[in-house]
């Protein structure tokens, strides 16, 4: 190896070398002062009023802005990446103090990782250390956003889906079933209204939930009785149904318990497109809550 390549060689491990110490000092100096400046921030803010916490921690952040925009300006780098590692480094603080958790372990991890993240970015305002600066950044800013995203979405998706399942009607009448209207009964559950050709009415009330195995054929009527409303004297006939215990079928204004066996043969599952879109068209409803 030539003296030259020694030269270049020894002084691309010193720049190197140089980065990530000026990195790691702004990574401690945001990670150590952050949480702690932070929760005693919020204890003034109890105690003393809510300017008082604000001006404490905006004083410290502008401290700590400048501090580690002079410590990465004086080893060579580009001193606005400074600001923007106390920007990154304090994501963490936050969130933590936000939801209240700062019993146990909680303390020292959201410190570490407040450190990590502060020292990762400020490295990117190095030339010797901006590649891997930059690939560790994508990760370890990345993999949260991800698992957060994909966590906010799933839970959306889940609360509509529990929510269409007992909503709307796992199954519907075909044949010479006329649908009527769809309500809502007493105990929460959907009913489906259906006109039978000679006269009379039969319900189907379903309380299902996502978790219920639909059955997807043979479905029956269980044990019927008669049931008198303790308002208007009227009566009616009620059956379960076979292997779904969360759907009721009735008989109203003349129909009768063989209605109810006849229309159990022709209980269609709905698919899960047609499911869903029965939901969305019968209840206005787009964002759970």
């Amino acid at each position: 190896m030539s003296d030259a390549s020694k030269v270049c060689s020894g002084s691309g491990r010193s720049a190197t070398v140089t980065g990530w110490m000026t990195a790691t000092r702004v990574g401690l100096l945001v990670g150590l002062i952050e949480l702690p400046t932070g929760h005693a921030a919020l204890i003034l803010a109890w105690s003393g009023g809510l300017p008082m916490g604000l001006l404490v921690m905006a004083g410290v952040l502008v401290g700590l802005v400048i501090a580690s925009a002079l410590t990465i300006r004086r080893a060579g780098g580009t001193s606005f990446l400074g600001p923007f590692a106390v920007l990154v480094g304090t994501v963490p603080p936050l969130v933590l103090l936000s939801h209240g958790g700062l019993e146990g372990g909680r303390w020292a991890l959201s410190m570490a990782i407040s450190s990590l993240l502060a020292t990762t970015v400020a490295a990117l305002a190095f030339p010797a250390t901006r590649r891997p600066a930059a690939l560790g950044s994508a990760v370890l800013l990345g993999i949260p956003a991800v698992v957060a995203g994909v966590a906010a979405v799933v839970g959306v998706l889940d609360d509509y889906a529990e929510r269409a399942a007992v909503l709307a009607r796992p199954y519907k009448l075909s044949g010479d079933y006329t649908e009527s209207y769809l309500s809502t009964g007493p105990d929460g559950s959907s009913i489906a209204v259906y006109e039978l050709a000679d006269g009379g009415e039969i319900h189907v009330a379903s309380t299902a939930s996502i978790d219920d195995d639909l059955p997807t054929s043979d479905l029956s009527t269980g044990p019927c009785h008669t049931k008198t409303s303790d308002i208007t004297q009227n009566r009616w006939v009620e059956c379960d149904v076979v292997d779904a215990p969360w759907l009721v079928l009735s008989a109203h204004d003349g129909a009768t318990s063989e209605d109810l066996v006849a229309c159990a043969e022709h209980l269609e599952p709905m698919s899960k497109f047609s499911f869903y879109r029965s939901f969305a068209r019968g209840y206005i409803e787009v964002i759970p809550g």
